[in-house]
């Protein structure tokens, strides 16, 4: 029977939609020194992700080229990739986009694989 530290390092030990939401809400998963800034695609989620796993290629700033990389790391289309990580998520929200957190997110990502269940890493 495996503990609940074994299931949170099986989770987090591959990428997957599910494994960044987690990641999102428990700052002890977090890269040394990450400082979550939503603004900055390095200091994003994707950033996060990108931090996280080996052999995820960190985003470069441009948007375009983000939800390209995005897209073909979780197998996602360029219109999920604005919807979960880019500017339509404190639009739908109705925050301004500096007050997006880490968990607002984590509750995206989470509402999206409850009808996208396999969200894993291409």
């Amino acid at each position: 029977m495996s503990t609940q530290d074994d299931r949170i390092a099986e989770l987090l030990a591959k990428p997957s939609l599910a494994a960044l939401a987690y990641a999102l809400r428990h700052q002890e998963t977090w890269p040394e020194g990450f400082v979550w800034n939503f603004y900055n695609c390095r200091t994003c989620a994707m950033g996060m992700a990108a931090d996280l796993w080996a052999g995820v290629t960190r985003p470069i700033r441009a948007v375009a080229p983000m939800e390209r990389w995005t897209g073909a790391a979780f197998n996602l289309s360029s219109y999920e990739v604005e919807m979960l990580f880019g500017s339509t998520l404190p639009v739908s929200l109705g925050i301004a986009l500096h007050k997006i957190t880490p968990e607002h997110v984590a509750d995206a990502i989470d509402n999206y694989l409850t009808t996208h269940p396999a969200g894993v890493a291409g």
